[in-house]
């Protein structure tokens, strides 16, 4: 027998998807109002398309969070990217970028043009690889766009100023492609592709990097800048299990204590990050300089690469009904869905006068407001450095005209203050 308390609540979650108020048939009981067949399927209409959701989030992402991308790739067009990428990088990146310009980035672009196979050949690979196959493929595209993008790393200003310049068509069709079929609605890469999908947990490593050929301190530096993302998906592990299980108990009406073992891991995950995100393991300047701008930042108008667009911190934000700090290009298909739904559920709401969950709810809240306070202190920490070959940029706000440091700086420090005012 379903207890009153639990009519209760999906009789309010259906009156809030038909416009009405509870308040308005009050007076009549909850049970009399659904029969227990109708309240069971609108728990399991909530509850399995949530988990079902999920399901098709960890299939997209090649049966695993983060994404499992297999780098095995044996279409020999693919092979030929993959070599392209390795070479390229090593042909792009140097320590020092002084005296260098539009010349050497036309020199570098017109090295990967002439060595990209042709772009059906490419796109009939792709068509024929499963999931776990195409992100691999799927980051070694973006990598080589980027590549391309920037011509020289570090990014210099000739190549920000540039927005006249187009990817060849191999890389723009198969680009196009791999963020069609993945969902994703920007021009460059995300933190699925040059992040989630490149960095190797089993190798510590990056797949494709710009800066393989240049040793210590550039490389630690750039594959730092995705481990500390990728093993922060990892260690929050749990807490996707227990948002799933917390969604199922509320809809069952009980004061769920699922999201304990969810806090423990979201207090593990961002502790990692910020012991980690610190001078002696990822140097400011060999960060801002091959590292940031390389992997963060977009073009065509679309927003680079950032820490807000981490899937961690979007499902918080969806579980804890605190708005979206920008658009959902970067996410794909079955992010955007996932955490459309899970923001639907109005769980906190829902869960006020329940003391559990609501506590839980609190702690995520607390966590959540510390990282943010935690990332103006590094965000401002590492911007603040102008180097000399490139104009101020960060991955939201672009180059803009007669902008300097500082106006960068307060402009980041605005933005990220609007998000901590919101988080709570």
């Amino acid at each position: 027998m379903v207890d009153n308390i639990a009519f209760d609540l999906c009789v309010q979650i259906l009156l809030q998807e038909a416009g009405a108020s509870y308040s308005q048939i009050s007076d009549t009981p909850p049970h009399k109002i659904l029969q227990p067949c109708s309240f069971m399927t609108c728990i399991q209409a909530k509850t399995e398309s949530l988990r079902s959701l999920w399901r098709t989030l960890l299939e997209h992402s090649g049966g695993a969070w983060p994404p499992s991308p297999d780098f095995d790739l044996n279409e020999p067009v693919l092979i030929q990217l993959a070599k392209l990428a390795v070479e390229a990088s090593s042909l792009v990146s140097r320590k020092d970028v002084e005296g260098l310009g539009e010349i050497d980035i036309q020199r570098n672009r017109t090295f990967i043009d002439r060595h990209l196979p042709h772009a059906n050949d490419v796109l009939h690979a792709l068509r024929g690889l499963n999931q776990r196959k195409f992100l691999g493929a799927a980051s070694c595209i973006a990598f080589l766009s980027h590549l391309y993008r920037w011509g020289i790393v570090p990014v210099i200003a000739v190549a920000q100023e540039d927005i006249a310049s187009e990817l060849p068509s191999t890389l723009q069709t198969s680009f196009a492609y791999v963020n069609s079929r993945l969902g994703l609605k920007t021009s460059g890469g995300t933190m699925t592709t040059m992040t989630y999908c490149n960095y190797r947990s089993d190798l510590l490593a990056l797949t494709f990097s710009t800066t393989a050929s240049l040793g210590s301190p550039y490389t630690l530096a750039e594959t730092w800048n995705a481990r500390l993302f990728v093993e922060l998906e990892h260690l929050a592990s749990p807490f996707y299990r227990s948002v799933l299980l917390f969604a199922e108990e509320i809809d069952q009406g009980k004061d769920s204590e699922a999201l304990k073992e969810g806090v423990d891991s979201i207090r593990a995950a961002f502790k990692f990050f910020y012991r980690n995100l610190q001078e002696s393991v990822v140097p400011k300047a060999v960060w801002m300089s091959h590292a940031q701008g390389f992997h963060g930042w977009g073009w065509g108008g679309d927003e680079g690469v950032s820490g807000d667009q981490a899937m961690i911190i979007r499902t918080l934000d969806a579980l804890l009904s605190i708005p979206p700090s920008s658009d959902p290009t970067h996410l794909s298909g079955p992010q955007r869905n996932f955490l459309q739904h899970l923001r639907s559920q109005n769980l906190r709401q829902r869960t006020a006068a329940l003391p559990h969950a609501s506590k839980s709810l609190g702690e995520l809240l607390q966590a959540l407001k510390m990282w943010r306070l935690g990332h103006i202190k590094k965000a401002l920490y590492y911007e603040d450095l102008n180097l000399p070959e490139r104009k101020p940029m960060t991955a939201g706000s672009g180059v803009e005209v007669g902008a300097g440091l500082q106006d960068l700086l307060t402009k980041l420090d605005t933005n990220m203050r609007k998000r901590i005012a919101l988080t709570k």
